[in-house]
């Protein structure tokens, strides 16, 4: 296991780890956590943690709570007006103290709750939330300097909840030098350079603003930057337009600065489709993987983009009540890993998930062995171990090497070099029950009907794969049951007269 969530101690509902995704040299992976959205104003943030499960970060809205710092710190009172319209408990936090609290705030009263040591972010305003399940109760009064060693008292009005108030959808660029990712149901992606250790940075959009604010999607999602140098500055991204063609969702190919939202590249309504579930790039960017909603939301497929012919084509065909959803491309673009969920129909459900693998050409489907496996990353070339090929082996004599028609089943020893676990003993090519005792030692049964002819069969030594392979042939002979025993002589005795 390279990281674990732990207890935070308040939940704020369910958790969720998703958007794997590693940087380009193999030294972080960075991913989208809920874990700690009791202590954050957002349902998820963006973290990294290094290939050994060491530094976890928060890359934007830095630091992660409860992180060490040598910043100064204040008290903070708020005063929580509850004008939402509901009474459960409420999770509140300041931004910067050291942990989130749980109170009741009966609607239409208020609350005043203080948070000590609060780390001062600096010139700058740290805010307030309060938090019920999903939603999450924010408000321009809500905010405030933090003065170091000093009292700060606000005011947070808690009228309508946000949700989708997260970042999410990470990817690097392909240099590794900067992180963009989307904010809530945003337009517009955000970057962050990679080496922005900032207190409390956030990052700026990648698309210019236009005046025409129809012009860039809305609810932007699985946001992945060209994956070679040719590629370095583009952005493949999928959102919903109302205001393009009918309406449906798409997925488009922009240039980091430009004014407009980029090209569309695929229509899901042109393929009979409604919305799309995972994307990834091919690693040479010759085109991409998508997974599409169809028949209403009430199945998914996957779908293959070629930039060369501009066409899509379905990989998959399942049926109605399966939905493919993330996925990520090998890194040698023959193959594919998904999500397969075959049960509910909201993600945030949390229904059962399996990882299933394929061929680009949508052939070879296999089912992983990872319970409720999510959010697949096949891992880069250089963190995939080299596992060296196992030896050809030699095979040098059987013992015993011969038996007559007819016998008991036996135990044969082989001896020989470079046997290794999970070597097997193959008799006329077919495999023996088999035990490894080391490198030059192997015995196996040989059941009684091997041998009821006379003849002779070929044994040989397989190793398995990586490398591996069959040792030549040594005859193991099956000779007659000659009849043997003691020798009678009849003598006659003649008597002459």
């Amino acid at each position: 296991m390279l990281w674990s969530s732990g207890d935070m101690g308040v939940e704020t509902g369910l958790r969720f780890v998703s958007n794997l995704v590693w940087k380009p040299d193999g030294t972080e992976l960075a991913f989208d956590s809920s874990h700690q959205s009791a202590c954050s104003q957002y349902d998820s943030d963006v973290y990294s943690i290094r290939a050994d499960g060491s530094h976890l970060r928060r890359i934007p809205n830095k630091p992660y709570c409860g992180e060490n710092t040598d910043l100064p710190t204040g008290t903070v009172e708020v005063t929580f007006w509850n004008y939402s319209g509901y009474s459960s408990p409420f999770v509140v936090y300041f931004e910067g103290a050291p942990a989130p609290q749980s109170y009741a705030i009966p609607n239409g009263t208020s609350l005043t709750v203080t948070f000590q040591n609060v780390l001062d972010y600096g010139d700058k305003t740290q805010w307030g939330v309060a938090i019920m399940g999903m939603y999450r109760f924010l408000a321009m009064d809500g905010g405030a300097d933090v003065i170091p060693g000093q009292t700060v008292k606000i005011s947070l009005t808690m009228g309508l909840g946000y949700r989708s108030w997260s970042h999410h959808d990470s990817t690097w660029s392909h240099d590794g030098t900067q992180m963009a990712f989307v904010f809530g149901t945003d337009t517009n992606p955000y970057g962050i350079p990679d080496d922005d250790r900032t207190i409390g940075a956030f990052g700026s959009h990648l698309l210019q603003s236009s005046s025409d604010s129809l012009s860039l999607p809305m609810n932007s999602r699985y946001l992945a930057y060209g994956p070679t140098e040719a590629l370095s500055n583009k952005l493949l991204y999928a959102g919903y337009n109302p205001f393009i063609g009918d309406g449906g969702d798409h997925i488009y190919l922009a240039t980091e600065g430009q004014m407009e939202p980029g090209e569309v590249l695929v229509n899901s309504t042109d393929l009979n489709g409604f919305g799309f579930k995972g994307l990834d790039w091919l690693p040479d960017g010759s085109g991409f993987v998508f997974s599409m909603e169809e028949e209403f939301t009430h199945k998914a497929n996957l779908y293959h983009y070629s930039f060369a012919t501009g066409q899509s084509t379905r990989l998959t065909d399942y049926p109605t009540g399966t939905w493919t959803r993330e996925l990520s491309v090998s890194p040698d673009g023959t193959q594919i890993v998904y999500e397969l969920q075959t049960e509910g129909e909201n993600w945030y459900d949390n229904p059962p998930m399996d990882l299933y693998i394929m061929n680009l050409d949508g052939t070879g489907e296999k089912r992983l062995l990872v319970e409720n496996g999510r959010s697949p990353e096949w891992g880069i070339p250089q963190l995939i171990p080299d596992v060296p090929n196992n030896p050809v082996p030699g095979l040098a004599g059987l013992n015993p090497s011969s038996a007559k028609v007819g016998g008991a089943g036996f135990t044969l020893t082989a001896s020989g070099s470079n046997f290794v676990s999970g070597a097997v003993l193959r008799w006329n090519g077919a495999d023996l029950p088999t035990t490894y005792v080391n490198a030059t030692t192997l015995t196996a049964q040989v059941p009684a009907e091997k041998i009821t002819s006379a003849g002779s069969a070929n044994v040989t030594v397989f190793n398995p794969t990586p490398g591996g392979g069959e040792s030549g042939s040594k005859t193991f002979t099956i000779s007659e049951n000659v009849a043997g025993g003691l020798s009678h002589t009849l003598y006659l005795a003649l008597i002459r007269r």
